[in-house]
């Protein structure tokens, strides 16, 4: 995406509200930086409210933020910093770049954020000044509009903040929060360290070679195979409910009590209940509720629904991002399930 090389002035968009939360695009594969980040000024939020929304009190809007919960395929929240009145509200989001799933859950916090807060200004990483969007936001069709911009972000070449914007133009201005001259520096600093990324490899690798040797004079057989269980499902060679299970297992034998930790007993329930599912019956039920929805929903949300189908059937949605996609648009049309 091509920003303009306008200077950055936030002097008329800028309202003043409070608080710091830092959230977190939620995805099951990691994390990486991207997207808004503030600059060194107290006056610049990331995403500004415009003061028409909500009318809440300070002390309210401070205790709304601070109990604000993201639903959980979407993201988390993993710190809430609340300041006096006269800081701005600051969401600093962290994601994967290029990943599909990550980007549309880029998209739905933005939303969430813009409707509860009325958020409308994004500061992103990599761009400088105005960003201009006419390219995408010329084209009057809705829909082919957004068929155009998934493509674009499938590609990654668009990001969910950029896609926000285009398809929702009055709702969010974006802004590059680069100068191109440190940009520009910073880059070929690390393009230089790249000169060296061979030999430290070796070394890396040399240091990795001797703790796992380590590890099997010092290491019981227990501990051995507990520690090569964590390292199969860290690198992705088995699923969750396998090292869950096998978890289990091992308290099991060691007589462990895991009660106190709920969440993991959540998973094991969850996992007991899914050998009594009818997965070929709950699919059946599942395609007669889309067909249910396709005749409920608007020309502009059925092709949006078809979209996140067939993103959740070439596994660029997680199931729980399209189950909770599927019984939102469920509740909105009021269908009894």
């Amino acid at each position: 995406m091509k920003a303009s090389g306008k200077s950055i002035n936030f002097g008329s968009a800028v309202r003043k509200v409070i608080a710091c939360m830092i959230a977190v695009a939620f995805l099951f594969s990691g994390f990486s930086n991207e997207l808004v980040r503030a600059q060194n000024n107290k006056d610049v939020p990331l995403l500004s409210g415009s003061g028409e929304g909500g009318g809440l009190s300070p002390d309210h809007f401070i205790s709304d933020i601070a109990n604000t919960q993201l639903p959980l395929s979407l993201g988390y929240i993993r710190e809430v910093h609340l300041s006096d009145q006269q800081k701005p509200f600051i969401v600093y989001l962290q994601d994967a770049h290029c990943n599909y799933s990550c980007q549309q859950s880029i998209v739905s916090i933005i939303d969430y954020f813009n409707e509860k807060f009325s958020m409308d200004l994004a500061i992103v990483e990599g761009g400088q000044g105005d960003y201009d969007f006419s390219m995408f936001t010329s084209i009057p069709d809705i829909e082919k509009r957004a068929q155009i911009v998934d493509y674009f972000v499938r590609e990654g070449r668009v990001t969910g903040t950029e896609q926000f914007a285009i398809m929702n133009p009055d709702r969010l201005i974006v802004k590059g929060l680069e100068r191109q001259d440190l940009y520009s520096k910073n880059l070929n600093v690390y393009r230089d360290s790249l000169t060296y990324k061979e030999d430290v490899d070796k070394h890396i690798n040399t240091v990795a070679h001797y703790f796992s040797n380590l590890k099997r004079h010092m290491f019981s057989k227990e501990v051995d195979e507990f520690d090569k269980r964590t390292d199969e499902y860290n690198g992705d060679k088995i699923p969750l409910k396998d090292y869950v299970s096998y978890i289990d297992s091992v308290a099991v034998k060691r007589n462990i009590d895991l009660k106190e930790f709920a969440n993991l007993n959540h998973m094991l329930m969850l996992l007991s209940g899914e050998k009594n599912i009818d997965f070929d019956n709950a699919q059946k039920q599942r395609d007669e509720v889309i067909d249910l929805l396709m005749k409920n929903l608007s020309r502009f949300e059925v092709s949006v629904l078809v979209q996140r189908s067939i993103s959740y059937k070439n596994d660029d949605m997680t199931p729980s991002q399209f189950y909770e996609y599927l019984f939102d648009k469920i509740d909105s049309c009021h269908i009894d399930v």
